[in-house]
């Protein structure tokens, strides 16, 4: 699997880390292809690009999230295995990169050193899923107030019914990748990997669950703001603090 599918605008070579990571539903690499640029010059940061979008639009966007880790997994152990790893993943990108850790631990033997997962409870938590609502019969309008409602996609997008058009089969896409990923979380299936669990002050989700799916350590970070605190100044800045501070 070609690298292609990376995005990363601060290459360095030096680096003695790398952190991959995974959108959110309706979002794309290029949110996480700067975050280079405010880490420190020991940790090069890459953004995964699934089909549907930026450099891979015309391929059509996997339905699954077992698929987009599938993909990333492969691309990981053919063009970056030479260096640690960690994966970040925000909201349905932190179930990506759960399902991907299990990938690299599985059938490539090459698990990430540490799992991040932000604004997402874990993925077998029955108190939660029985919350998630289903996308699979919405209109075409229902759908697009569905996004208004969920937040990260620009208004300025969802107002506009020519480009809606266009990406909302790609929306719908990373809809049923959320809304359809049950995976076997049985103890043999367990990561070998610490889980750091990240969220808003304001979002109010118990990431005690996350515990069951790893033999390491967990823990639970909470930053000022919503359930996209991340895409604020300051939420950014403390979430990078934090992930350096981590590594």
């Amino acid at each position: 699997m070609s690298s292609s599918i990376m995005n990363c605008r601060h290459k360095k070579p030096n680096a003695t880390y790398r952190l991959f990571c995974f959108h959110w539903a309706g979002g794309g690499s290029e949110f996480y292809a700067g975050w280079g640029a405010n880490m420190t010059d020991s940790v090069e940061v890459y953004g995964v690009i699934t089909p549907g979008r930026e450099s891979r639009f015309m391929e059509p966007a996997f339905t699954s999230a077992e698929k987009i880790a599938a993909e990333t997994a492969k691309c990981i152990k053919d063009n970056f295995s030479d260096k640690p790893f960690a994966l970040f993943g925000h909201c349905m990108g932190a179930w990506m990169a759960f399902e991907t850790a299990r990938v690299l631990q599985g059938a490539h033997e090459l698990p990430p050193t540490k799992l991040f997962v932000s604004g997402q409870f874990s993925p077998h938590s029955e108190k939660y899923r029985s919350n998630v609502e289903s996308t699979e019969n919405m209109d075409d309008d229902q759908f697009i107030e569905f996004l208004r409602r969920l937040g990260g996609t620009p208004s300025e997008v969802l107002d506009n019914r020519d480009l809606m058009e266009v990406f909302l089969p790609t929306f719908r896409a990373d809809s049923k990748c959320y809304e359809t990923y049950e995976p076997d979380v049985g103890a043999s299936k367990r990561l070998p990997c610490p889980i750091y669990a990240i969220d808003g002050t304001s979002d109010n989700y118990d990431h005690s669950e996350w515990s069951d799916l790893t033999t390491g350590e967990t823990s639970t970070k909470l930053i000022q703001g919503g359930h996209f605190y991340l895409t604020e100044d300051e939420g950014k800045n403390s979430l990078l603090q934090y992930i350096g501070d981590t590594l």
